[in-house]
């Protein structure tokens, strides 16, 4: 696995999603309809404490508040600009945005009926280990709900860049176990986008903040040597929705 500097990496993922934020839920509709999908199958239910990790704009986390009954509303996230967005949303909802990185939630942030994540685990730098802090977190007969991007997505970007490792659906079934969740529901889905050109295909990643999934390989071609040479016009995604709730015994 790709080692990175922590605090660097946070800095530099912080970074891009601030430069993302005008322009994310225009280019972010995969991620939207992901998003619905999974508040679809936990909607209509009533969760006490609810906490949405990595909530970005709170586009989906105020879905969730519009589908689900609850008390409490937090939704963390890492980016200033996002989270400034979320709370104008969220405002109606009664939730509230706290800036923060979901790898070093405070010790106050506990004892949730549903912890709520789509499509932003994978940027954890110990995805184990936050699954095991997250299952600490959830109260007996509570429920863990994301979505998350699996191996194989952004395949395409294979021979030019690095592309940041995504879980293997069973990587993330051995950290849902190891955390006290023997139980669960899974579904993997595949979507595939079109570009007309690499340069909208890249582009479609850097308006939404994901710029720091890959790194380059071949530097020498940069600027219009590099699209010229490069031939990059879909991109694919591997996408695990798990619902595990925490049976208590």
């Amino acid at each position: 696995m790709l080692t990175v500097n922590r605090n660097h990496n946070e800095k530099n993922i912080q970074r891009a999603f601030d430069q993302a934020a005008n322009t994310y839920d225009k280019y972010a509709l995969l991620q939207e309809h992901i998003g619905e999908r999974l508040v679809s199958f936990i909607a209509n239910a009533y969760y006490a404490r609810i906490i949405d990790l990595g909530c970005g704009t709170g586009n989906i986390t105020q879905r969730l508040a519009a589908s689900c009954q609850y008390d409490t509303l937090h939704a963390v996230d890492l980016s200033p600009s996002l989270l400034q967005i979320a709370e104008t949303r969220l405002a109606s909802h009664k939730g509230r945005c706290f800036l923060m990185n979901f790898d070093k939630l405070e010790p106050s942030f506990k004892c949730y009926d549903l912890v709520f994540s789509n499509m932003a685990l994978h940027w954890s730098e110990h995805f184990s280990a936050t699954i095991s802090s997250l299952g600490m977190r959830t109260v007996p007969n509570g429920m863990i709900a994301f979505s998350i991007p699996l191996k194989g997505t952004f395949r395409e970007l294979g021979d030019q860049f690095h592309v940041r490792n995504m879980p293997a659906p069973h990587e993330v079934s051995t950290a849902l176990n190891f955390a006290g969740f023997p139980y669960f529901l899974t579904r993997q889905e595949s979507y595939s986008l079109h570009f007309q050109n690499t340069l909208d295909t890249l582009r479609s990643i850097r308006m939404i903040g994901a710029t720091h999934v890959s790194d380059r390989k071949q530097y020498g071609l940069t600027g219009k040597s590099f699209l010229k040479n490069t031939h990059i016009t879909s991109l694919s995604y591997e996408i695990g929705y798990f619902i595990a709730p925490r049976i208590s015994v």
